[in-house]
């Protein structure tokens, strides 16, 4: 209990000079493997370097993710008229006027792809239902500018793989300003906790063989007063309306932001499985499972408009409830914002703040 406490203590200090500028630190050799066989390779890097980032707005220089050629459009609607599947939405090309079916892999992305919106995707391989994928949304934030959001549920775990071997978040990962990252690992199976009923769960990345990282990808943000858009309750989504002034309004990427439609534990959830997660990781965080020492649950906040993260207590009190518990039971939390430009890269944007119960901390 008492190195639970110290974690937790940790966890709302102030930001380490990560994000302030640190050195660069040298390894021999970067790998990344998987431990279940099913994909195994190895990246050889010269450099590993902590990040450099001024403040949580400012770029890294270097792409995190290039998607290379993008197509723009318009949707027209979803679902398509060829396809009823909700996955599948109709897009008028901007070059030539070609109508196309699309694969929507995040549905209605919390109602931000709907007819008029403007999308880019990538052409898929021939033979299946559609010929393009949308990867990115573009949105006006609340300054009036062009935002554009990652909106494949693939880019979550690419970006975060390159925020960790790119070095951009090695002293938060580690907890340690003089360690570097030697070994990454992903699609790890972990032990079992002791709990008899506990099912086998799969982390997203484990970090020097001691660091679990569980990733969630965050798409959907808050509105200020005067900008909100109109809601329905048949929506699918919750849209969440900031009850700060104007003036003072800073957008906060938020997660969750279904409607409740899965139980736990008897009560109804966005997402049963995301809250098993936090679980596991709190588990980890008390060293019940393994010889991991360290619990990290890294939110991609996939669009560059926010200046804060916290979890959508509106859409699911049960998650902001759990996320609270996992933070107060050492799970450190990592919001990483990452900037997309309408070509298609995507560049780190710094770490952000993360709010919970009113309160604010960095790691």
């Amino acid at each position: 209990m008492k190195r639970a406490a110290s974690r937790a203590a940790k966890l709302v200090a102030a930001a380490p000079s990560e994000t302030n500028g640190s050195t660069a630190k040298r390894t021999k050799k970067l790998s990344t493997t998987s431990k279940d066989g099913k994909s195994s390779t190895k990246v050889k890097a010269s450099k590993v370097k902590s990040a450099k980032v001024k403040n949580a707005s400012e770029e890294s220089s270097k792409p995190l993710v290039s998607l290379g050629k993008l197509f723009q459009g318009r949707v027209l609607r979803r679902p398509s008229q060829h396809n009823r599947s909700p996955y599948v939405a109709d897009v008028k090309l901007d070059d030539g006027g070609e109508e196309v079916i699309a694969h929507a892999p995040m549905l209605d992305l919390g109602g931000l792809i709907k007819p008029g919106t403007v999308v880019r995707m990538r052409e898929s391989k021939p033979g299946g239902k559609t010929s393009h994928s949308i990867q990115l949304v573009g949105v006006k934030d609340h300054r009036g500018n062009t935002t554009w959001i990652g909106a494949n549920p693939n880019l979550g775990n690419m970006v975060a793989k390159e925020l960790i071997q790119q070095g951009h978040i090695t002293e938060a990962l580690l907890g340690d300003s003089n360690s570097s990252i030697t070994k990454v690992q992903s699609e790890v199976t972990m032990p079992k906790s002791p709990k008899k009923d506990e099912s086998n769960v799969r982390s997203d990345f484990v970090v020097n063989e001691t660091v679990v990282v569980e990733v969630k990808s965050c798409v959907c943000s808050d509105y200020p007063k005067e900008g909100a858009p109109p809601s329905d309750k048949k929506d699918r989504y919750v849209t969440v309306v900031s009850d700060e002034p104007a003036t003072k309004y800073q957008r906060a990427g938020i997660f969750p932001i279904g409607r409740p439609g899965q139980k736990f534990e008897g009560k109804t959830v966005v997402s049963e499985r995301c809250i098993k997660h936090l679980r596991h990781l709190s588990e980890i965080a008390n060293q019940r499972i393994g010889n991991y020492d360290r619990a990290v649950l890294l939110m991609i906040v996939n669009r560059g408009d926010c200046e804060k993260f916290r979890p959508c207590s509106e859409a699911c009190p049960v998650f902001a409830q759990e996320f609270q518990a996992a933070v107060s039971k050492g799970v450190h939390v990592i919001a990483a914002k990452v900037v997309w430009s309408e070509n298609g890269d995507g560049q780190f944007g710094g770490i952000l703040p993360i709010e919970t119960k009113g309160k604010s901390y960095r790691i």
